[in-house]
């Protein structure tokens, strides 16, 4: 695995945004129907990764309704067991970043947990704390209502490969508004947006 460097500029970085979409709210019962991640270093994107995902159970006309993913979309899709593998390849040596990071990690790590496998563990930006601590005084801080204040193009909202690029964004606005944000060390920045 490629060291990351806590002493280092940002900006010598590697990251990867990343989102997901589930059958619901709970992490271990629900399930993944949809991973995308965004892998840029010093604001430029170098590679993507998205793919649908057969969660192996009926996707609620609820769910539909959030995220526009239909039972039909997902038939015939890899299962989160075939999946997987290759995100984890896809995120090796990178700091990751989410919105509302708890909530996606937790799916991730279930599904990790319930193949008998290490769950995890590398630096974690989560925007959300990030956008918390930057940008104040927000009504609330939902990653599309973020995005309207800031004018980022949401792209089709609630779906994973668009909001994981909204979550790049979003990153980069809020490091706008910290001095020297673009250059910060790892370190410094991980003190800043994480848990």
């Amino acid at each position: 695995m490629a060291k990351i460097h806590y002493d280092h500029n940002i900006s010598l970085i590697s990251f990867v945004a990343f989102d997901l979409e589930t059958t619901g709210l709970t992490a271990g019962a629900d399930k993944i129907v949809e991973i995308s991640g965004i892998k840029f270093q010093n604001q430029v994107t170098y590679s993507t990764f998205e793919t649908l995902v057969d969660p192996e159970v009926p996707i609620s006309a609820e769910i539909t309704r959030i995220n526009g993913i239909t039972n039909e979309m997902v038939l015939n899709k890899p299962t989160i067991e075939n999946v997987l593998p290759h995100f984890l390849d896809f995120i090796k040596g990178c700091v990751i970043m989410a919105h509302n990071a708890a909530f996606d990690l937790g799916f991730l790590n279930a599904a990790l947990k319930n193949q008998n496998l290490p769950v995890i563990n590398q630096p974690l930006i989560d925007t959300l704390i990030l956008a918390r601590r930057t940008i104040p005084n927000q009504p609330n801080y939902k990653l599309q209502s973020l995005a309207a204040f800031l004018k980022i193009d949401p792209g089709n909202a609630h779906r994973a490969k668009d909001d994981a690029v909204v979550c790049k964004e979003l990153f980069y606005h809020c490091l706008s508004r910290v001095k020297d944000g673009a250059i910060m060390p790892l370190e410094k920045l991980l003190q800043l947006a994480a848990q």
